[in-house]
């Protein structure tokens, strides 16, 4: 008996589309439909009202036009449907930072860096199940889609308003309720300037695709082979036709849903950073340098200063640079093949003078800690003479003059 009400029920629908159909193609003096003809016809003799399941992506480029998978993603969803034909749209923060081949970038420069199929196995790996297929899209069609659906109506609890002389970008929507389509609805989707940041973003494009989306659905079949027809012609798309207007019929003619939400994501307290993951990038390792100055005058008879010196500190880790500076430089009030260690990191104190004795164990230096203002006129004198002669030993943790071993 289940079985019976299934086939007549597919039957009704079929018996429905062929009906629209043909009243389309008459009505329609452009004979817009026409065109479709054999992919609805498709849809028809196969069609089935179990609904069509998994996940696609649609990403929103904000320049390329149709083939725009070389520009910078302005957004990225994930749209799931679900055995019952439930849609679940999840939009992805454009500024989420990623982890991929070992380096962390953020996930709106993927596709402009690694190309589509890398950040679509990155979406496929991060929720663990397969994209069935994809649309990039202009950003700018937001503006178009508005012939279709009609304006947009959005409610400002403040005004919204931001200035951009050198892009000669201007947005002034006032308080209260406003009819946004066109170009002003995409500055509103666009607009980041207020205190969410992205996250505020986000959360007028849901509003924004919700609204947009039924609209659609409420249009009926001409409405969603419209916009069907929209998208298929101004952006690409690597679903077929017949996917597409089956996943709508299945939509229209079901009592299903369309839930919007975010992915998971973790802010970084101290800099404010988003994350799809916990897994945050560790501190960098704020790295030590120093400088050593030849202090003996004639240094060139014995070798090549940095040659020797850079083999004698050869044991220091991957977190010290070290920099030499070949030519002797008279100065005043220091002692020529004495050895002088200038300390400008008091917390780096101990770390330094073990990595000198280690390197040059049999020499006696003069040790001076500058944050402390010790031998201050002697160590300006020394940046002073170095810097006339092209080295700039900027933000270094000390400067060491390498005098001869004293006994």
């Amino acid at each position: 008996m289940k079985k019976q009400k299934k086939n007549y029920r597919n039957k009704s629908f079929k018996s429905l589309l062929i009906f629209i159909f043909v009243l389309l193609s008459i009505f329609s003096i452009s004979g817009l439909f026409y065109i479709f003809y054999i992919s609805v016809n498709d849809v028809i003799n196969n069609f089935s009202s179990e609904p069509v399941s998994g996940s696609y992506l649609i990403l929103g480029i904000d320049t390329g036009g149709k083939e725009s998978s070389g520009g910078r993603t302005d957004f990225i969803l994930k749209v799931s449907i679900d055995d019952d034909g439930n849609i679940a749209v999840n939009n992805i923060p454009r500024d989420s930072i990623i982890k991929y081949e070992g380096e962390y970038h953020k996930i709106n420069s993927i596709n402009n860096l690694y190309g589509t199929e890398i950040l679509i196995d990155f979406i496929e790996k991060y929720y663990n199940e397969k994209i069935r297929g994809y649309i990039i899209a202009d950003f700018s069609l937001v503006s178009k889609i508005t012939e279709i659906t009609g304006p947009v109506k959005v409610f400002l609890d403040e005004p919204m308003i931001y200035d951009d002389f050198q892009q000669d970008l201007h947005i002034y929507f006032p308080m209260g309720l406003n009819y946004l389509q066109g170009e002003d609805l995409l500055k509103y989707v666009r607009f980041r300037q207020d205190g969410l940041g992205d996250i505020g973003r986000i959360q007028r494009q849901k509003d924004v695709l919700n609204q947009l989306f039924n609209s659609i659905i409420s249009g009926g079949y001409k409405k969603i082979l419209e916009a069907v027809n929209f998208f298929m012609g101004n952006a690409e798309v690597n679903i077929s036709f017949e996917e597409i207007l089956q996943l709508g019929i299945n939509y229209l003619i079901g009592n299903n849903t369309i839930s919007f939400g975010n992915v998971p994501y973790y802010i970084d307290e101290g800099d404010g950073s988003l994350y799809l993951t916990d897994e945050v990038p560790e501190e960098p390792v704020e790295k030590t340098i120093i400088y050593i100055v030849n202090n003996i005058p004639d240094y060139y008879k014995i070798g090549n200063f940095s040659s020797i010196i850079q083999g004698q500190w050869d044991n220091h880790d991957e977190y010290t640079n070290i920099y030499t500076i070949d030519n002797y430089y008279p100065l005043e009030e220091i002692d020529s093949k004495e050895t002088y260690i200038f300390l400008n990191n008091e917390e780096k104190k101990s770390e330094i003078l073990d990595l000198f004795y280690l390197s040059q164990p049999y020499h006696k230096p003069h040790i001076s800690e500058i944050y402390k203002f010790e031998d201050l006129q002697k160590y300006y004198n020394l940046i002073d003479t170095i810097s006339k002669n092209g080295y700039y030993p900027v933000n270094c943790d000390a400067i060491i003059l390498l005098g001869t071993v004293k006994s």
